[in-house]
């Protein structure tokens, strides 16, 4: 199958093969006819893209989130993996939708909305993480420069548990 797609404003066809094609049953969340996607590498690197092949116009720039936020912890809710027919955790792929803005520092990853796919079976889904905390709008600069600085989210823990102390003291 051929499938028409924009990348960084030119216009190109790329072949998607059957063994490509990944199923999403229930579409995902807002583009419910969006039923069957492939996924491909940016050229530039560091995102992939999600590309519906049969609504041509839906397409989402998605990331490995373990990459930024490697203490990420998903547990996937027993009816998404039987669903997604997930019998083991090596089957899983996860992926966090990117908001792609101007201002790099307003980029951020939808880490309570991510999607599953198996690739075994090549069957996606994007699943909601309920009472976890985890935000829709994650800032991955921010995660990315407390990240490389050797701080990860306990230190910013500890920096909110001194101000808090700080104040008390005060």
């Amino acid at each position: 199958m051929q499938l028409q797609i924009v990348r960084q404003g030119q216009q190109m066809t790329v072949d998607v093969s059957e063994a490509e094609r990944i199923r999403f049953p229930t579409g995902m969340i807002g583009f419910e006819k969006a039923t069957e996607f492939a996924l491909f590498p940016d050229p530039e690197g560091g995102i992939q893209w999600l590309h519906a092949t049969n609504e041509e116009t839906v397409a989402f720039a998605v990331l490995d989130p373990f990459l930024i936020w490697p203490d990420y912890d998903v547990t996937v809710p027993d009816a998404d993996a039987e669903a997604l027919e997930l019998s083991r955790p090596q089957d899983a792929q996860l992926l966090a939708i990117i908001t792609p803005r101007e201002d790099p520092s307003q980029i951020t990853a939808n880490l309570r909305a991510p999607i599953v796919i198996n690739r075994r079976l090549r069957i996606g889904r994007q699943i909601i993480l309920a009472d976890t905390g985890y935000p829709l709008h994650a800032p991955i600069l921010e995660a990315l420069t407390m990240e490389m600085s050797g701080a990860g989210a306990d230190a910013a823990d500890d920096e909110m548990d001194q101000e808090a102390s700080d104040r008390a003291a005060a």
